[in-house]
């Protein structure tokens, strides 16, 4: 009976090694998983019910992505420190004045301090915005240097801060 318990115990340790050697998210992965979330965040398609939707899906998303309180130096739009819900307000009421708003995050580098309290990780990307104004025919392509510093509260990361600046 001992042996079978032994054996047991000694298989959940094993298979929990294996767990976090080979198939537990790395932090790195989950910081680009907010990226990722936050170009599906602002994208905005042509269909009304996509329009309809697009308020809440922002609002709902950025609730996962950024803090309560955001220090944002955007000038195009916004500077200073903000509340996520008027971040996920200016990013909804986008549809009205950018038609096929899509965000792609490219060049992304990382750096973390996991020893920092909460931990932080730095950001830099390049974030190539493409859209047209209503009323165009012809599409727009803006490239902007984008830096994001985010914090690990409760195990889930989230934006505390994001400068952008447009790249010539």
């Amino acid at each position: 009976m001992k042996n079978k318990i032994a054996i047991a115990l000694a298989s959940i340790v094993a298979a929990m090694i294996v767990y976090a050697l080979f198939f537990r998210t790395s932090e790195e992965d989950r910081i680009r998983q907010k990226l990722t979330a936050l170009e599906a965040a602002v994208k905005s398609g042509a269909s009304t019910s996509e329009i309809a939707a697009r308020p809440l899906r922002v609002r709902e998303s950025f609730a996962r992505i950024f803090a309560p309180r955001v220090q944002v130096d955007v000038p195009e739009i916004a500077v200073g420190d903000r509340p996520r819900e008027e971040l996920a307000e200016l990013v909804a009421s986008s549809e009205g004045r950018v038609h096929g708003l899509n965000v792609a995050f490219t060049r992304v580098h990382l750096e973390i301090d996991p020893r920092a309290q909460p931990p932080r990780a730095d950001v830099d990307a390049l974030a190539t915005v493409r859209g047209s104004s209503r009323g165009e025919g012809m599409k727009r392509s803006n490239v902007y240097q984008v830096t994001f510093h985010l914090e690990e509260t409760q195990e889930e990361w989230r934006i505390t801060r994001i400068a952008a600046a447009p790249v010539p």
